[in-house]
């Protein structure tokens, strides 16, 4: 019989660390001990070290003779995840505009207008969050759950350097008008335009990112 509480007690604590992982809690180059993460978060070694495991699965940390050792996510690999994302993400976003409901279409409005209100406030964490629920629209209604898994783990993956990129004024006020493109260009149903502009949006969040 599956134990469900150990189960999503082991799926919060590899979310904590991942979390610390990509956010730079932990910085590349230092070791997790196990044991210290356990009376850090409050849990047992062995759900602790469960986490690790799967961590290491995901190639963000590798077991040493030291303990496990941060790797994070090196400047090759992140231009490798927006290669993969102006490709794929494009193609997913052309297929959202064919499927994406009217319902579906009004939650990226209603998140355009918190985004824009986040913008003049300057809480950029709201408006990355926001970003993200935007993004996942489009990959759900793209209609393939191997583009909306591919594109959903990067998404969360870059959340680090998302944020730093935000941080910039002209680009958070920039990311959030080309969302509007993209939607004004779903709403028309214009799939070549949509494609156009998700490349364009992608190469300009990650030419932040180079240049931060």
């Amino acid at each position: 019989m599956i134990d469900h509480k150990k189960v999503s007690l082991s799926n919060q604590i590899f979310e904590k660390i991942e979390e610390g992982i990509l956010h730079g809690k932990y910085t590349q180059g230092s070791i997790i001990s196990p044991e210290k993460a356990a009376v850090d978060l409050r849990v047992g070694t062995g759900i602790v070290k469960e986490a690790l495991i799967r961590l290491e699965t995901e190639r963000l940390i590798k077991n040493t003779a030291d303990g496990y050792m941060v790797i994070g996510i090196s400047s090759e690999e992140i231009d490798y995840m927006f290669n993969v994302k102006e490709k794929i993400e494009a193609e997913a976003a052309a297929l959202a505009t064919v499927n994406i409901k009217d319902e579906e279409l009004s939650e990226m409005r209603a998140i355009l207008e918190k985004q824009e209100q986040a913008v003049k406030t300057g809480n950029v964490e709201a408006v990355k969050n926001l970003d993200t629920r935007f993004h996942d629209i489009i990959y759900s209604c793209s209609g393939s759950t191997t583009y909306e898994l591919i594109l959903s783990t990067i998404h969360h993956k870059l959340s680090k350097y998302r944020m730093a990129s935000l941080e910039k004024n002209d680009r958070i006020i920039n990311s959030v008008r080309e969302h509007r493109q993209v939607y004004e260009a779903m709403m028309k149903r214009d799939e070549d335009g949509v494609k156009k502009l998700m490349i364009m949006h992608i190469e300009h969040a990650h030419n932040s990112i180079i240049n931060g």
